[in-house]
């Protein structure tokens, strides 16, 4: 007979793992927030930093996003009975005593998997020329009035609120102080509405750009 306070250690442990997955199972879904909002603030700077570059940008409108979480556990016990030193082998038989402690083994089996994924639809977004305009306006401003800068050191980048590195190896980043303005910045062109609050300033301008010159 196997103790009754192995298999319930057995159980405790499994219900221990369980409770630990459940855990991860949230904050699986709390990283999936991150990844969301941290791939709109990389596309809208990669975007900026193409068109510092005089390269070509596309406003990209992520439509729909689904998180799929999958959790499996199995759990399962050998139990094992041997005899010990004091047992008596006689002619016709082994006699194997099966009620003391020292004869019984319990082993729990326990396995669990979890598997996550995130699928993104994404389109190019409507009103491209609009939307080109206000990155515009922001590429023409003095280098201390950008909500991004450049640079050729890693880890100024590293301490910044968001970086990327182009295809070509340059850094850009968003200076802490920069974060708010930046965070409004991804939300007017990643949600863009026409006469929007914030939007008419870039719009009135020629070419969406500032009538200054401007110093680089």
């Amino acid at each position: 007979m196997i103790h009754a306070r192995e298999c319930a250690a057995g159980l405790l442990l499994a219900a221990g793992l369980f409770g630990c997955q459940a855990r991860q199972m949230v904050s699986q879904y709390a990283s999936f927030d991150a990844v969301v909002t941290d791939l709109y603030d990389k596309h809208v700077l990669y975007n900026l930093a193409r068109r510092d570059a005089g390269r070509t940008m596309v406003q990209m409108n992520y439509q729909s996003f689904h998180a799929n979480l999958t959790y499996s556990m199995n759990v399962g016990a050998n139990a094992q009975f041997y005899a010990n030193t004091q047992n008596v082998t006689g002619v016709d038989s082994t006699k194997i005593p099966l009620y003391t402690y020292q004869q019984q083994s319990f082993g729990p089996n326990l396995s669990n998997n979890t598997t996550s994924g995130l699928a993104i639809n994404s389109a190019p977004a409507g009103e491209q020329e609009a939307i080109r305009a206000l990155y515009e306006e922001q590429v023409s401003r003095p280098d201390e009035e950008r909500i991004y800068q450049r640079t050729t050191h890693v880890l100024v980048a590293m301490r910044s609120y968001c970086w990327v590195r182009t295809a070509q190896g340059d850094l850009y980043f968003v200076p802490a102080e920069k974060q708010r303005e930046f965070s409004d910045f991804v939300h007017r062109v990643s949600f863009y509405k026409p006469g929007a609050p914030g939007q008419a300033g870039a719009m009135n301008r020629p070419g969406g750009k500032t009538a200054d010159k401007v110093t680089r």
